[in-house]
């Protein structure tokens, strides 16, 4: 902007009949790239977040550990009365939000299982599938 105004200010002195009509095209120009940088400041951003957003919604480990999250959620909610996952979607109302939890991130089913303790957990086997191994992701309460 400041060399905008310098070029500005020496169209004028040299050319004192037509510094208005050069004046005004100079400040065009200068808007013109104004406007080009600021909106490939917002599209850069808007990039970058929409990136963000893709990374997030796709990690897998992620999603599965929300599932978790929301199941232990509903069966607290519940008194942790269900013997098994389809009767607690069934005390949940028949909730299809519900029911798409029951799987994680890799299509398998989540399993639901009370400890020796008596407490609760909620088991995603991961994306080999195997029980009891270094990927589960589980949650007890």
């Amino acid at each position: 902007m400041r060399y905008l105004l310098i070029a500005t200010l020496a169209l004028s002195l040299s050319t004192p009949l037509r510094a208005d009509e050069d004046t005004q095209d100079l400040l065009r120009e200068g808007v013109k790239v104004s406007w080009y940088l600021k909106w490939g400041a917002v599209c850069a951003a808007a990039i970058a977040l929409g990136s963000v957003v893709v990374i997030w919604k796709t990690d897998p480990e992620r999603k599965t550990t929300r599932h978790l999250h929301q199941i232990r959620y509903e069966d607290l909610q519940h008194g942790k009365t269900a013997k098994d996952l389809e009767e607690l979607v069934r005390q949940s109302g028949d909730s299809a939000f519900l029911r798409h939890r029951l799987n994680d991130a890799w299509g398998k089913p989540i399993v639901r299982s009370v400890l020796p303790d008596g407490s609760y957990e909620v088991r995603s086997f991961g994306p080999d599938g195997q029980p009891h191994t270094e990927d589960d992701l589980s949650l007890s309460y």
